[in-house]
């Protein structure tokens, strides 16, 4: 209904029946509903009228992007993301030959990128190798810039009402997930659901069904991208993990794997993962450090 914003939950014993919107020229409508559900992004006024519980991770990081035409990508055919730890660079070819451009940088930097937002854009594309020559193309907007965007999670159902999208958990966008995971928990509540609308005892079962599964398929993927929000620093594991990726061909089929949300954070730091990863690194290294590292391995087991 184009106009209209939801600015009332109807509660009736305890459970939400449905809204009310307000228009043009203060005109309302009420409408009734077996399930209300909120896909109102991360400030979802449905989950501030439900007083939905939620947590919230400060982000460590500032953004800044532009678009550019006639700006090849370098290497590969639709984006390319540099994890340079702990800022970030990226980019993404949009439709009709456009190309974004995205810098997301610590927050200790941002007074001095604020200062001279161009120079600082240029001077880090320019440092990145294999990134796009930006002399190549012509920027065709201006910066926009977005600071603040928390990692924040929700209780995504409770009786009569559900939570998708960021509405749910809006993640930190590094990670450019959120329009996956709109689709995939959109997909879960309706299977979940789907079959028991007419039924409230049994809607409401369902509706802890979809608040599990939301649970387990996106809880360890939440975890990880909040605590990266931070700005941080990769940890072991994480290093670990990402060098072996770009060693060996299995190890960056299964960071693409976990990456695309197909496998979950326990599969992806499984013990023989871990050791897959381990031998793709220490195989990578020089015969010299090798021989090194096996001789110190084996004067200490004699020690021992």
């Amino acid at each position: 209904m184009l106009g209209y914003s939801v600015d009332k939950l109807l509660v009736d014993g305890g459970r939400p029946r449905g809204v009310r919107a307000e228009g043009r020229h203060s005109k309302s409508v009420t409408i009734g509903a077996r399930l209300i559900v909120g896909a109102d992004g991360r400030s979802s006024r449905i989950a501030q009228l439900a007083n939905m519980p939620k947590r919230e991770w400060r982000n460590g990081r500032f953004t800044y992007l532009a678009y550019y035409r006639d700006l090849p990508i370098a290497k590969g055919s639709a984006s390319q993301m540099w994890l340079l730890n702990p800022d970030v660079a990226y980019a993404c070819l949009k439709d009709d030959g456009v190309m974004m451009l995205a810098a997301m940088v610590t927050s200790d930097k941002r007074d001095t990128w604020k200062s001279d937002v161009e120079g600082n854009f240029v001077r880090m594309f320019r440092s990145i190798p294999g990134a796009p020559s930006l002399t190549q193309g012509r920027r065709i907007s201006s910066f926009i810039g977005a600071v603040g965007l928390s990692h924040i999670a929700r209780a995504v159902a409770r009786p009569g009402l559900a939570l998708v999208g960021d509405a749910a958990l809006a993640a930190d966008p590094l990670w450019g997930v959120g329009c996956g995971w709109a689709f995939q928990s959109a997909g879960w509540l309706a299977d979940c659901v789907g079959d028991e609308l007419d039924r409230p005892s049994s809607l409401d079962r369902a509706l802890k069904h979809y608040r599990n599964r939301h649970r387990w398929e996106l809880g360890g993927h939440a975890f990880l991208i909040s605590g990266y929000a931070s700005g941080r620093r990769f940890n072991v594991p994480e290093k670990l993990m990402l060098r072996a990726a770009a060693r060996n061909s299995q190890c960056a089929g299964y960071l693409a794997r976990f990456a695309d949300r197909t496998i979950g954070v326990s599969q992806f730091l499984a013990p023989t993962a871990i050791a897959r990863a381990i031998a793709a690194n220490v195989f990578h290294l020089p015969a010299a450090v090798r021989t090194q590292s096996s001789c110190a391995a084996h004067a200490g087991r004699q020690e021992g």
